[in-house]
């Protein structure tokens, strides 16, 4: 499936933040995998560098406008809830800041047999070889897998919330993403997709924070090219051009589809 021109990704999942519970929200959020080395190197700041800032006004708001495979490289500040997972020194997967202490990720990226204190968390990072300005790294207090990981199809339910031991200085260059209501409509919309790893089908990889938009594709025909309609469930989500040869299954997780 992440060979595939068409990806399909979980749109359910828990969202929980320290002394709280949150209620499932619709994530228009989607993950992938290959593997690139990093050898970016960054700095924990102080919780008291912080900026005032409130999640209504602040969670989605880009301070770049513009737009892996048909992707582009993106400029600092365009996405910044982007975060690069990184496991024993390199960047396995992507994920996205959902306020200042938890990551949302993908629950592959977290298998059972890695160790947790391996993982650290990378904001403010657009290329995996240098930190920039903006960058800060975090270790991981605890990840939660989704309950219904792997239960109910080969990657449904493939959510994991990662809890950072030392919050996240918000910037400019550093936001949380806003997370989608759970009546919103997907019909004729498109999405963007982000991240890093192969760029191309002949498995060409880039360094660089790419991006690409998507039209999102509705689920019967996604069912009907996927050949059959267990292949893809209602809660998940299709997007790809195929015209264009433009799709997140050549990229790296997070590509996160926003």
């Amino acid at each position: 499936m992440r060979h595939s021109h068409l990806m399909a990704a979980d749109l359910t999942g828990p969202r929980t933040g320290p002394g709280e519970s949150r209620t499932p929200s619709l994530l228009l959020l989607l993950f992938l995998l290959p593997h690139t080395q990093a050898a970016a190197t960054a700095h924990r700041h102080p919780a008291s560098e912080g900026v005032a800032f409130s999640r209504d006004v602040a969670c989605g708001q880009r301070h770049r406008q513009g737009r892996i495979m048909g992707g582009v490289d993106t400029l600092e500040k365009k996405w910044p809830w982007q975060v690069s997972v990184h496991y024993a020194g390199f960047h396995i997967c992507g994920g996205s800041i959902i306020d200042e202490y938890w990551i949302l990720s993908a629950a592959h990226c977290f298998g059972r047999n890695k160790v947790i204190e391996a993982f650290d968390m990378y904001v403010g990072l657009v290329d995996l070889r240098v930190a920039g300005n903006h960058t800060q790294w975090f270790e991981v207090n605890k990840v939660i897998i989704h309950p219904t990981y792997e239960m109910y199809h080969p990657v449904g339910g493939d959510i994991a919330l990662v809890q950072l031991k030392t919050r996240i200085v918000f910037s400019d260059s550093v936001l949380p993403i806003c997370i989608a209501p759970p009546d919103v409509t997907l019909s004729n919309l498109s999405c963007w997709a982000t991240g890093w790893g192969s760029i191309s089908q002949q498995g060409d990889t880039s360094d660089k924070l790419q991006e690409v938009q998507l039209p999102l594709v509705p689920l019967p025909l996604c069912q009907m090219l996927y050949g059959h309609t267990s292949y893809i469930l209602p809660d998940m989500l299709c997007a790809g051009d195929l015209r264009n040869m433009k799709t997140a299954c050549e990229l790296q997780p997070k590509s996160s589809h926003t």
